[in-house]
């Protein structure tokens, strides 16, 4: 693996690999200096050692599956949060049934598809996965009245995205699906939905009760027919 690629990828693991590597080729280039071994080692200790604190970090903070912020993460930042914000709960509609229907490898992918349209949504909003098929939204400095255009873009451009289903009828010997493909489509389209309950600072006195309303919004959203946004008032 070449060194840009093992940074491109972002992987702690290469970085670690990389540094113990280059560490080690410097000090057998220069290895007639003195001391050269004892500060280039003691050098790669530390640059080790910050790497287990990053990778420490990355499993607190960081969703294995969806690589968005995780529940912890929304919990440590919320106890920092100023005077004006909006919190929104988002969840995947008829997400067991889809499980049931298309198995839980086809559950991991819109969970995946769901965090990554999130994390792409407008207004300055920090995605996190709250648990489950439950998703969080933070603004920071808005209210909900700034926020709604940016929630119903986003719920809207989920119920548009056409997630991509191998056929489940497809043989698993090779060279019948193979011939199959040749015939048929291998692959169908289905739509996903969300829905979406939202609060702001105004409405409570913590972040934590903020939360709460949101939640209890989201629930007024499932009500309501799914696939929609409702606020806490």
């Amino acid at each position: 693996m070449s060194v840009p690629s093992a940074f491109a990828q972002n992987s702690i693991e290469d970085h670690a690999a990389f540094v113990s590597v280059l560490c080690a080729t410097i000090t057998l280039v220069f290895f007639d200096v003195p001391f050269i071994s004892s500060l280039i080692f003691s050098l790669a200790g530390l640059l080790l050692i910050a790497n287990q604190v990053s990778f420490s970090h990355q499993l607190a903070f960081i969703d294995g599956l969806t690589e968005i912020a995780g529940r912890r993460a929304l919990e440590d930042e919320l106890k920092h949060l100023g005077r004006r914000y909006t919190l929104a709960m988002l969840d995947v509609d008829h997400f067991k049934q889809f499980n049931d229907t298309y198995g839980h490898e086809t559950g991991d992918d819109v969970l995946k598809l769901v965090a990554k349209q999130m994390a792409h949504c407008e207004g300055g909003a920090s995605a996190f996965r709250y648990g489950g098929e439950e998703f969080t939204l933070l603004f920071k400095g808005k209210t909900t009245e700034h926020c709604l255009p940016f929630l119903d873009a986003l719920r809207e451009g989920i119920a548009n995205y056409p997630l991509v289903l191998r056929d489940q009828s497809r043989p698993h010997d090779d060279e019948q699906g193979r011939q199959k493909r040749g015939r048929v489509s291998d692959t169908k389209p289905v739509n996903i939905t969300v829905s979406i309950g939202y609060a702001d600072a105004s409405q409570a006195d913590t972040s934590n009760e903020v939360l709460q309303l949101a939640d209890k919004a989201l629930y007024k959203a499932k009500e309501a027919g799914r696939n929609c946004i409702k606020g806490s008032a």
